[in-house]
């Protein structure tokens, strides 16, 4: 039973894991595409950029991404808890009901 439970758990930090690495690689992809739209019209008008050394700046980007993504998710943890009160309970008693009726 408890390789079972370790199982199911393991499904979820999976499922959670992928829908972390989804969020970020679509909010880079959308910082991308902003910071060249801004480079594009900054050109346009004939600005030059303030900073020409730009090293480290996927990294830079990527931790902001998995800030951005962490918050995003904490939002949607609060928006369900706020309108479903009993979500996470009721259906974690439900799951631990289902799993201890086979124990």
């Amino acid at each position: 039973m408890k390789k079972l439970i370790n199982r199911i758990l393991g499904f979820g930090r999976k499922v959670v894991n992928s829908a972390v690495k989804a969020v970020v690689n679509v909010v880079v992809g959308i910082a991308v595409k902003v910071a060249d739209k801004v480079d594009a019209l900054l050109a346009a008008f004939g600005v030059k950029p303030l900073l020409t050394d730009v090293k480290g700046d996927l990294a830079t980007n990527t931790i902001g991404a998995i800030i951005v993504a962490v918050v995003v998710i904490g939002l949607l943890i609060a928006a369900v808890r706020t309108f479903f009160p009993n979500f996470f309970t009721t259906m974690f008693n439900s799951m631990s009901q289902k799993l201890n009726a086979n124990w």
